[in-house]
């Protein structure tokens, strides 16, 4: 009698184990080239994440749409964590740009982007934060004798 009352329960209770709601952190993140991040998929039922794989969509910057989702392999530069739903992405470039989605039980979790940026020459943005500045007082400067010349005009007139 208890094992029909069992066997009947689990027919008319609902299969969560296909309905798994992931989270991803960071959501965002944003860094230099040649950093590395960490990325932690998890589920709300607490269960064991193993069988996680990783995709990764390509963000387009010529068009508004994405790209196609390739499947992520473990490399030199992408190792997952067994068990754990972690991905840890080594020596990041521009063109590992993207938005990495986990997949645990046939659901996909909300994506965490991840922008590489390049690191730039640190003497050539001081140049030209300088030329901006000469830039900006010049500008005031010219306002600054425009704005007096009608003064001083006007008041020569009064006199």
């Amino acid at each position: 009698m208890f094992g029909q009352i069992i066997v009947f329960l689990l027919t008319i209770l609902p299969d969560f184990s296909a309905n798994v709601q992931l989270y991803q952190w960071p959501r965002f993140v944003g860094l230099k080239a040649g950093r590395s991040v960490v990325l932690s998929c998890r589920n709300y039922a607490g269960q064991p994440m193993t069988g996680v794989t990783w995709k990764r969509r390509a963000a387009s910057h010529h068009s508004g749409s994405s790209g196609a989702a390739t499947r992520l392999m473990e490399s030199g530069t992408v190792s997952f964590g067994e068990g754990t739903g972690s991905l840890a992405l080594r020596r990041l470039e521009p063109e590992n740009s993207g938005v990495y989605y986990c997949h645990f039980n046939g659901t996909e979790g909300p994506g965490s982007e991840v922008q590489v940026h390049k690191q730039r020459n640190l003497e050539a943005a001081i140049r030209r934060s300088n030329m901006k500045d000469v830039v900006i007082f010049l500008q005031a400067l010219l306002l600054g004798i425009f704005l007096l010349i009608p003064y001083l005009c006007y008041k020569d007139k009064k006199a």
